[in-house]
């Protein structure tokens, strides 16, 4: 009879171990589930703030690029026209005004260095626009649309000026020195926009490369810490299975 209880009680012992060792098994996978989504959820907020970083620096940068095309392509339209001109200044067959040929030239310049100006203004570089004088290309900016609109306005229409030699007559008074100063000095303004932004661009990929950089730590990090967090529930498991073990045969020679 003894014997029969005793063989009774092990076999409940055993079905009961392996019960509980299924459940600790399943809370096992769950707690490991769940502490790798907390990780997960964690090291993702970091990555998103990192990522949206990346993307306004790459909004930047494509505000930066179409300066760094468009300022030198300006000045060069402008050095291609000044030569052009020179080489039908002395013929016959062209009557071209050169105040009113350097007046066309010179109305390219405000409105695409206002635009410049604008850009310049929306990054948050103090010391860039100190080092280029952005107040300076501002206020010659300034003079130089008042200039091109004190002379816009005496005409019929914004395209009469180039296509009826007549309007030469709008420039008598303008002094051939004033049209030149101030087309070479937005040509140099504009050349500083453009180097402006070559710097500013020089700094926004070093931003990109630390910002990359940290994407790929914060992600080693992770996979880092699921690990370990893996590992150390791995060992709390083993060590409560040792201890488990030994009470099962300490019941079995309690038995006995």
């Amino acid at each position: 009879m003894a014997r029969f209880f005793y063989f009774r009680t092990i076999n409940l012992i055993s079905r009961s171990r392996k019960l509980k060792f299924t459940c600790e098994i399943a809370i096992f996978f769950v707690l490991l589930a769940l502490i790798s989504s907390i990780i997960s959820i964690y090291y993702e907020g970091k990555l998103a703030k990192h990522s949206n970083e990346l993307i306004n620096l790459e909004i930047k940068e494509h505000t930066i690029q179409e300066w760094l095309t468009d300022a030198p392509e300006r000045n060069l339209h402008n050095k291609l026209n000044k030569f052009y001109f020179r080489l039908i200044e002395d013929n016959e067959k062209f009557d071209l005004n050169k105040k009113r040929y350097y007046f066309y030239l010179l109305a390219w310049y405000p409105e695409t260095i206002k635009f410049a100006i604008e850009d310049m203004n929306s990054f948050d570089y103090k010391n860039l626009k100190d080092k280029y004088k952005l107040k300076k290309i501002e206020k010659d900016n300034e003079e130089t649309f008042d200039f091109v609109y004190s002379i816009y306005k005496k005409f019929k229409s914004p395209e009469e000026w180039m296509t009826d030699s007549n309007t030469d007559k709008y420039f008598t008074d303008v002094e051939e020195k004033t049209l030149i100063d101030l087309l070479n000095k937005n040509e140099y303004n504009t050349f500083q926009i453009n180097l402006f932004f070559q710097e500013l661009n020089n700094i926004i990929d070093e931003q990109k490369k630390e910002i990359s950089k940290e994407i790929r730590l914060i992600d080693k990090k992770s996979k880092e810490a699921i690990l370990i967090a893996f590992i150390f529930q791995l060992l709390i498991f083993v060590i409560i299975q040792f201890m488990e073990l030994r009470e099962v045969r300490s019941a079995k020679k309690s038995n006995k």
